[in-house]
């Protein structure tokens, strides 16, 4: 539900279902909540308890403790607690659990857009992953059926399928192992003649000290 992800768009784009029911994305709240409370930590987590319980008269005691402990130099933090009053207010009917809006079965809806994908992006986006769109489309499968509990039933899928299928699948994996075999280790013996600069005198130092190098590349038994 953010800038531009209001209810109204939503409304458009679900026009037609049985039901739409609007909310503000869990960890958004959260991370408003932390910035505009920044200066007292200690009741963060009682602004994000009063929430869950949709109890606006504990917001509105939050608010107040809140600006009692402010200091007269710290004028910026009245600023950042009118934002989230207004924030809050404004969100408000968006705050109201599942539960509270008479949905009994979780599953009879889709959850929460941004928390449902951060479940699959926060395994897939780390450390600059890349993938192709198969491997990711496994990925997105693996991770959906474990959280539905169906990786087993997923897993042995390939037994309800014709013999030339299966035979394709596993063909296709072995070819899949081969690839990402790590391959042998092989010694290299190095470059077999080396110079050391032009135009040196051979009577001179640096010019005697390449010779010796040449000729000590080119008898690499000597070591």
């Amino acid at each position: 539900g953010g800038s531009g992800y209001e209810k109204a768009v939503f409304d458009e784009l679900a026009l037609g279902c049985l039901r739409h029911e609007h909310f503000r994305d869990r960890y958004h709240v959260h991370r408003k909540i932390k910035e505009r409370m920044a200066f007292v930590p200690q009741l963060q987590h009682r602004m994000i308890r009063a929430i869950e319980h949709y109890n606006w008269q504990e917001v509105q005691l939050v608010l107040d403790t809140s600006e009692s402990l402010i200091e007269e130099k710290e004028a910026e933090d009245f600023e950042h607690l009118r934002l989230l009053h207004h924030y809050l207010q404004r969100s408000w009917p968006y705050l109201k659990s599942l539960k509270a809006r008479g949905i009994k079965d979780p599953k009879a809806c889709i959850g929460t857009i941004e928390s449902t994908h951060r479940k699959i992006t926060y395994r897939m986006k780390r450390q600059g992953r890349l993938w192709t769109t198969t491997g990711a489309q496994a990925m997105i499968r693996v991770i959906d059926s474990l959280r539905n509990q169906e990786l087993e039933g997923w897993l042995n899928q390939y037994e309800a399928l014709p013999n030339d299928v299966v035979a394709q699948e596993k063909r296709w994996h072995a070819m899949k192992r081969w690839v990402q075999k790590k391959p042998r280790f092989q010694a290299h013996e190095g470059a077999f003649k080396g110079q050391i600069g032009e135009g040196k005198a051979k009577s001179a130092p640096l010019g005697q000290f390449a010779k010796g190098l040449n000729q000590l590349i080119m008898t690499p038994n000597v070591l």
